[in-house]
């Protein structure tokens, strides 16, 4: 099984209306980008707004449970086409 490390910090992806945050695989340099989506933040973490400031608060807030979700995908291999992954 792959061991995943993640990097402190994260960022709000204004685009995207996405929070990103750094994975690595335990012993290589491979970065890889994870992003939460603003909507799953509120559906599924309760947000109580699309906000920047909450978001980034209801990140902060639930970062291992996301992170657990995040393992899982990189894991089982479920990049997006352009090799991040997505939590929706």
């Amino acid at each position: 099984m792959l061991d995943v490390k993640f990097a402190d910090g994260e960022i709000w992806e204004p685009d995207r209306r996405n929070v990103s945050f750094d994975a690595y695989l335990d012993g290589s340099d491979r970065r890889i980008k994870c992003e939460i989506s603003s909507e799953t933040l509120r559906d599924k973490f309760g947000a109580p707004s699309g906000e920047k400031k909450t978001l980034l608060t209801t990140f902060r807030q639930d970062r291992p449970r996301i992170e657990e979700i995040a393992t899982h995908l990189i894991q089982s291999a479920r990049y997006e086409q352009d090799g991040t992954i997505l939590i929706r």
